[in-house]
């Protein structure tokens, strides 16, 4: 058996007018086809599944596919083991587009032998969708093409309590590591392809101390401590996609992933899931894989940044090359939590 995961969204979070689509338990209403608008809330959140599963796919009708921890899902407390299937499909559309390029699939989930919630193969921002005549009452899909929430729903501790990152806006408060709570000055938003370099890297949950799993783009840094087996008496930044072949530190490839920014005036360590990592860099490759409208914004905070001045780093940075010649240096082995 292997691990899966992937994000869901619950009935609780879902609305619509016209014929009910999850009326079965086991097929698909086709009454709902061209008729049926689904609303997914301005506040609607994604959970993150994990499942257990001997296959890398999805489907109906296997009963090998099992939660692999306690989760709350729709209202309801599901224990490890909890028996989860795709029982149906259906293709939606934005109201109003006529792009086929904008088309996309959700998959209706089932836990023991009830429809709870929707998985889907892109990340669909709330608003309203059609739905179109298409689907299967017998879906199957590879896990890594369905959407996983990479920022939004991570904690991000707070003054106030953790909040969800993709709830922080710009003049919100953060606890920083350094610097007690600071301002958010510049928040940023990438949608991209979750294959190849831009695929994400799981930290599992509690391997470097944070608290559930955790998923960062490859060249996010994370802080390393000398009680973590780093020799020398300093911690450093280092890009997760350095700490690769560590138990419980793998690339995950997704259909689509969607990464948060956060800047402050000086580059710090925030608290993601318990684990310390850096705030945005602005360095050139950074500025220059962010969409023009939020490179535009960045630059109304920071002009200085358009001439290519650089900032100070809040800790050593090691790239991953450097980083794994020093841990073999010292003897290699597994980083502590």
């Amino acid at each position: 058996m292997a691990l899966y995961s992937f994000s869901a969204i619950s009935f609780s979070n879902l609305s619509w007018t016209g014929p009910n689509p999850f009326a079965s338990d086991a097929t698909r209403n086709a009454a709902t086809y061209n008729t049926t608008v689904l609303t997914i809330g301005p506040g609607a959140q994604w959970d993150d599944l994990r499942v257990d599963d001997g296959e890398a796919f999805l489907q109906d009708g296997d009963s090998d596919q099992d939660l692999a921890q306690a989760t709350t899902f729709n209202g309801t407390n599901w224990p490890a083991g909890t028996e989860v299937e795709i029982e149906y499909s259906y293709y939606l559309r934005p109201v109003g587009s006529t792009n086929p390029a904008e088309w996309f699939t959700i998959y209706v989930l089932e836990f023991e032998g009830n429809v709870q919630g929707i998985a889907a193969d892109t990340r669909v921002p709330p608003g309203d969708y059609q739905i179109l005549n298409g689907g299967s009452d017998d879906p199957l899909i590879a896990y890594a093409d369905l959407v996983v929430c990479f920022t939004p729903g991570t904690r991000i501790a707070c003054p106030g309590g953790a909040r969800a990152v993709e709830t922080l806006r710009e003049g919100d408060l953060v606890q920083t590591l350094d610097n007690g709570p600071q301002r958010l000055v510049w928040v940023g938003r990438q949608v991209s392809r979750g294959r190849g370099r831009r695929a994400p890297v799981r930290i599992a949950a509690g391997r470097l101390g944070n608290a559930r799993d955790l998923y960062l783009s490859p060249q996010h840094r994370v802080l390393i401590r000398p009680d973590q087996g780093l020799p020398g008496p300093d911690e450093v930044l280092v890009p997760v996609k350095a700490l690769l072949g560590q138990a419980g530190i793998r690339v995950v490839p997704h259909h689509q992933i969607i990464y948060h920014h956060l800047l402050f005036d000086t580059h710090q360590v925030v608290l993601a899931e318990g684990l310390g990592a850096e705030s945005f860099f602005p360095g050139p490759e950074a500025i220059r894989s962010l969409s023009q409208a939020d490179r535009a914004r960045l630059f109304l905070h920071f002009p200085e940044l358009r001439q290519g001045q650089s900032w100070q780093a809040a800790r050593p940075l090691l790239g991953p090359g450097a980083f794994r010649r020093l841990w073999r240096g010292h003897g290699g082995g597994a980083l502590r939590a």
